[in-house]
């Protein structure tokens, strides 16, 4: 699965059969999904074995993914090294992320060791690396021990096996959710909150996924919620990921079991129960309604692809009240709450009066 570009300029310099310079540029090289951009590859080799690479951009199914990396690497003849890896990710992002420290080049895997000044920036902040992560290289495997991404008292953990069958452990610690924002392609959900808890991914295990998420004071759209747990499992199969969850404030607002299909089919079977649960949420999504507020009771089931799902089920809400912005109107209704029913890609709506005070008009 690799493809070279048209143009290719390679250089050797030998001396008693032993390569002692090595010189490499490209204007393009692919492989598998990832493609990489203007590659300079040079080796120079004295007392220490000194490799350079620069490459200007790299892509993944066609979206920049990095740009501008430089990864430069000294080796001594007891097969230990130093190195140090610098990149930005996005060309909006002038801010670098910098990873260097030490390895060794053992018999059968490379151990990297990472610095006390290694850090990668993310959400327009710099994380630190802890000095006691390890990435460690062998021929069929990556592991990765105690890594961890920190900021303040922030932390990111992941330890594990990336080779199949994978078995990762992601944990969160004191972890802003808002740093989710810029990875979120819906610009209409924000998210707020302090999460911790941990998750294991394993591939040979049964089940496949598992582990306990909780966000405290978590907020969506700028709407206090309150307490988010959120517990992941899989099922007799291994086939499918299962999030059962749970919004508490003074009481459950709402009760939700998701089911994901592994088979990469992108669809979703969710099952929601709502209690008083403030519609408001709801308000980025509904043009050109603005100013929602009420309080939604009910079930719905949701099923089908994600970019094209349907809904079934029914709502009341009550003490309704929104605003349409260029008819300068607000319209609520106290008195009676406002039932909607869903059936696949439709909504009913039946018998309900909007009152608009300031101006004495209903609807």
């Amino acid at each position: 699965n690799i493809k070279l570009a048209d143009t290719l300029y390679l250089k050797f310099d030998y001396k008693d059969d032993n390569i002692l310079d090595f010189h490499l540029l490209t204007p393009a090289l692919h492989v598998t999904n990832f493609e990489f951009k203007n590659i300079n590859i040079t080796t120079i080799q004295d007392n220490l074995l000194e490799y350079n690479v620069l490459v200007s951009e790299v892509f993944v199914s066609n979206n920049t993914l990095l740009d501008d990396i430089s990864l430069s690497m000294l080796i001594d003849q007891d097969n230990k090294g130093s190195y140090a890896l610098r990149y930005s990710s996005g060309k909006r992002q002038s801010k670098e992320s910098v990873i260097q420290g030490g390895f060794d080049m053992l018999d059968d895997s490379f151990l990297f060791n990472f610095s006390n000044n290694s850090f990668v920036h993310f959400s327009n902040q710099d994380w630190s690396i802890n000095p006691d992560s390890q990435l460690i290289l062998q021929k069929n495997d990556v592991f990765v021990k105690n890594f961890a991404f920190y900021l303040d008292n922030q932390i990111v953990g992941l330890e594990g096996s990336l080779h199949k069958p994978m078995s990762l452990t992601f944990s969160f610690d004191d972890f802003d959710v808002n740093h989710f924002n810029p990875l979120i392609s819906n610009n209409s959900i924000y998210l707020d909150g302090v999460l911790d808890g941990s998750v294991v991914f394993n591939q040979a295990s049964f089940p496949i996924l598992s582990g306990d998420f909780e966000l405290n004071n978590f907020t969506c759209n700028n709407v206090l919620l309150g307490r988010l747990k959120l517990m992941n499992s899989s099922n007799a199969l291994n086939d499918s990921v299962y999030i059962n969850g749970v919004i508490e404030s003074e009481s459950q607002t709402m009760s939700f079991l998701a089911k994901y299909p592994l088979d990469n089919t992108k669809t979703i079977t969710t099952d929601i129960e709502m209690t008083e649960f403030p519609v408001a949420v709801l308000d980025p999504f509904i043009k050109p309604i603005s100013n929602l507020k009420g309080k939604g009771t009910g079930n719905l089931h949701i099923y089908g692809p994600l970019d094209s799902y349907y809904v079934s089920g029914q709502t009341k809400i009550d003490s309704v009240e929104f605003s349409i912005p260029y008819l300068n109107t607000h319209y609520s209704n106290n008195n009676m709450p406002l039932i909607i029913d869903f059936k696949n890609d439709s909504m009913f709506v039946e018998n309900f009066i909007f009152s608009d005070s300031l101006h004495d008009t209903k609807a």
